[in-house]
């Protein structure tokens, strides 16, 4: 908690989902329990980061009298992509039969969605006080 609350949401966000990709890219090269358990705490570091950030920089970015709709638009999202996961992994683990392949190629999800932040960062499309974390920091 005391990291996360050193950083800015946005520097949140996306140092949650690189901890996804490492994680996930990870378990392509696992091949015991450890390593897999060992991934699994990288994977849950991710979602530690991204999950309230999500939140926060939805709330923050929304106007007051649309934030229920920003928030539902928001939790669709997520929702997609959690119904969908399993399909589109279906069908790269039938291209792949799983391996190092698989993941890498499962985990460009991953750091094109990274690519995205960083660029909507330094695109200057948000304004500075909408990533400032609530905090101040």
């Amino acid at each position: 908690i005391r990291i996360v609350n050193r950083i800015n949401d946005f520097n949140g966000l996306i140092t949650g989902s690189m901890l996804y990709a490492i994680g996930y890219l990870l378990v392509g090269f696992s091949h015991n329990l450890v390593d897999v358990l060992l991934d699994m705490i990288i994977i849950t570091m991710g979602e530690n980061f991204t999950t309230p950030t999500i939140s926060t920089i939805v709330s923050k970015l929304s106007p007051r009298d649309k934030m229920g709709r920003f928030m539902a638009f928001n939790g669709m999202a997520n929702s997609m992509g959690r119904a969908l996961g399993p399909a589109v992994g279906s069908f790269f683990l039938f291209l792949f039969s799983s391996g190092p392949a698989m993941w890498a190629s499962l985990d460009l999800f991953g750091i094109s969605g990274v690519l995205l932040l960083i660029a909507i960062r330094k695109s200057g499309v948000l304004h500075e006080e909408s990533y400032i974390h609530i905090n101040g920091g």
